[in-house]
């Protein structure tokens, strides 16, 4: 979930196991792994931007501010719900079918 909407669900396993959207492999991305070296230095954030606060005018994709994979359309349209697994759904438009 990000401010307020739901981008990508499912079975946990599956959700962790393969992240599909950007948020969901960025909060993965951050759980520290302690049998990683060096992967704190990896980590570190290439900007700091804020949050953004989403009203009843906002329109397209909550996450399309933040991401690196941001589409012309992100910023106008809210994507569709798409399966990518059994028990996993994306909000995403890069895995648009």
């Amino acid at each position: 979930m990000y401010v307020g909407h739901m981008v990508e669900w499912g079975e946990s396993d599956e959700v962790i196991g393969n992240p599909q959207h950007p948020y969901t492999r960025l909060l993965i991305a951050a759980v520290f792994d302690p049998s990683k070296k060096g992967q704190a230095e990896n980590l570190q954030p290439k900007e700091k931007m804020d949050i953004p606060l989403w009203r009843a005018d906002s329109r397209g994709c909550p996450f399309a501010g933040r991401c690196s994979h941001v589409l012309d359309k992100c910023s106008t349209q809210m994507p569709d719900v798409t399966r990518v697994a059994d028990n996993q759904f994306v909000r995403c438009f890069l895995l648009k079918n």
